[in-house]
């Protein structure tokens, strides 16, 4: 069962390594981190020059009538910035939540076809087993046949008995390869890759349905999505309200002007 397991766990591994809808949900999640810095960072400062009457000739630079130099920061009110940069996060946390979500669909995708694959192995290796068996059975017959303490219908019935078991394997087998056709697909390799004979593990599976709700409700990824996007609508309603506060810009520069030494 170990062995299995470990096996299992591999072919998730191979399953979430190369995933498009995973790479663009990281993608997705950077892209937002990367929003909440910049949005609750302060604006850049402005620096300006403004100049009046100044000659197109540079040589006649110092003739410019006035030269001003000025600097400006704008501050929005306190908690803004915090309020705007909660924005990204929760969209992080979401796109996370969503990153989450396509693992564990993943995850079961192939769990489902991996125990039905060993579910269906150990069908057709019944199924040999049975016709192994009618086999003997058949020859057995045979020969009392040939020395008269059996019938024709006896040695018949077996035959028809067979071919059923024949006609199941050959369902079995088409079935065996379209599943394995499926997890070759979700495992982004050929769909003709062979996939070796599962064993069914040897383990059994418990759990308390209480316990099964509680584990849901806390671990779901979609209701954490949804409790997110309610944190989030009460950021912007705080938002909201902070818009109505008043910002501060500060400005200072420094005027040079010819009529006047400094």
């Amino acid at each position: 069962a170990q062995d299995e397991k470990s096996e299992l766990n591999n072919l998730i591994q191979i399953a979430l390594q190369e995933n498009l809808q995973i790479i663009s949900s990281q993608i997705n999640t950077k892209m937002f981190e990367q929003e909440e810095r910049i949005n609750s960072s302060l604006p850049d400062p402005k620096f300006m020059i403004e100049g009046r009457r100044i000659p197109m000739d540079l040589s006649q630079f110092g003739q410019t009538q006035e030269v001003m130099f000025m600097i400006e920061q704008f501050f929005p009110f306190p908690g803004k910035l915090d309020a705007i940069g909660k924005k990204g996060v929760f969209m992080a946390e979401i796109q996370s939540q969503l990153e989450n979500a396509i693992k564990l669909d993943i995850t079961a995708t192939v769990s489902r076809l991996y125990y039905d694959l060993a579910f269906i192995d150990q069908a057709i290796l019944i199924n040999q087993q049975h016709l192994d068996l009618l086999y003997a059975i058949e020859e057995i017959t045979k020969s009392k046949y040939i020395v008269g303490k059996a019938l024709q219908q006896d040695v018949n019935r077996i035959r028809i008995e067979g071919t059923k078991f024949k006609s199941q394997k050959v369902l079995l087998q088409e079935n065996r390869a379209n599943m394995a056709v499926e997890l070759n697909r979700v495992l982004n390799r050929p769909v003709d890759t062979i996939i070796a004979d599962v064993i069914m593990p040897n383990q059994v599976l418990t759990f308390d349905i209480k316990n099964l709700h509680s584990t849901l409700a806390k671990s779901n990824p979609f209701v954490k999505i949804a409790e997110l996007k309610m944190q989030s609508s009460n950021n912007d309603i705080h938002l909201a309200k902070l818009g109505n506060k008043p910002d501060l810009m500060l400005m200072g520069g420094y005027m040079v002007m010819n009529s006047m030494e400094n």
